[in-house]
C-alpha cells in the first residue's frame, strides 16, 4: 500500500468513524427527541384527562344539584297540599260543629274583635240568623255608643265567620282568614312534625 492510499484509507477511516459518531449522536438525539416528545405527549394527555374528567364530574354535580332542587320542590309542594289539606279539613269540621258550640266561637271572635266599638257585622246569609243571636246577646251588655248591628244590604261570599266594619277600619274575622293566619303562623311547627324523618 502506498502512502497515498494509507492516507486515503485513514481518511475514509476517520470519516466512517465521524460518520459513524455522526450517526449514533443523531440517533441519541433522535431518541431523546421521541422520548421528550412521548413525555410531553403522555403529561398532555394526563392533563387532558384531569381536566375532562374534572369537567364531566362538574357537569354530573351540576346535575345532582339540579335534580335535588326539582325533587325537593316536588316534596315541598306536597307537604304545603298536605298542610293545605289539614286546614281545610279543620274549617269544614267548624263548619259542621253543632249549632251552640259554633255561635260560642262565633261569640268570643266577634266580642275580642269589636272590643266595645260601635260597627257592622257582615255574615254570610246562612249565619244572618245565628249572629243575630249573637249581636243581640252581646248588645244587650253594651251602652249606645258601642252597639252593633247585622248588615242586611250585603252578605259574604262563604259561610263562616264575619268581616267587623267599624267606622274607621274593617276587620276581617272570616273562618278561611283566621284560618290562613294560623297555618302562615303553624307551618314551620307542623312540618315538623307532620314530617319528622
Amino acid at each position: 500500500m502506498t502512502g497515498i492510499e494509507k492516507i486515503r484509507s485513514a481518511v475514509l477511516a476517520s470519516a466512517e468513524n465521524e460518520a459513524s459518531r455522526i450517526l449514533q449522536t443523531a440517533k441519541k438525539h433522535a431518541e431523546e427527541i421521541i422520548k421528550a416528545g412521548r413525555e410531553a405527549a403522555a403529561r398532555e394527555a394526563e392533563h387532558d384527562y384531569r381536566m375532562r374528567t374534572r369537567a364531566i364530574e362538574e357537569e354530573y354535580a351540576r346535575k345532582i344539584i339540579q335534580l335535588r332542587g326539582v325533587a325537593n320542590k316536588e316534596i315541598l309542594e306536597k307537604k304545603n297540599k298536605q298542610i293545605q289539606a289539614v286546614f281545610q279539613a279543620a274549617r269544614e269540621k267548624i263548619l259542621k260543629w253543632p249549632r251552640d258550640k259554633y255561635a260560642q266561637l262565633m261569640a268570643r271572635f266577634l266580642e275580642k274583635t269589636t272590643q266595645g266599638v260601635q260597627g257592622v257585622v257582615r255574615v254570610h246569609a246562612e249565619d244572618k240568623e245565628l249572629f243575630s243571636e249573637i249581636v243581640r246577646q252581646i248588645n244587650s251588655s253594651r251602652g249606645v255608643q258601642e252597639q252593633l248591628a247585622l248588615d242586611e244590604s250585603e252578605f259574604l261570599p262563604e259561610k263562616g265567620g264575619f268581616v267587623f266594619i267599624a267606622s274607621d277600619y274593617e276587620v276581617d274575622a272570616r273562618l278561611d282568614t283566621i284560618l290562613a293566619d294560623l297555618e302562615r303562623q303553624l307551618t314551620p311547627e307542623l312540618a315538623v312534625k307532620l314530617f319528622e324523618e
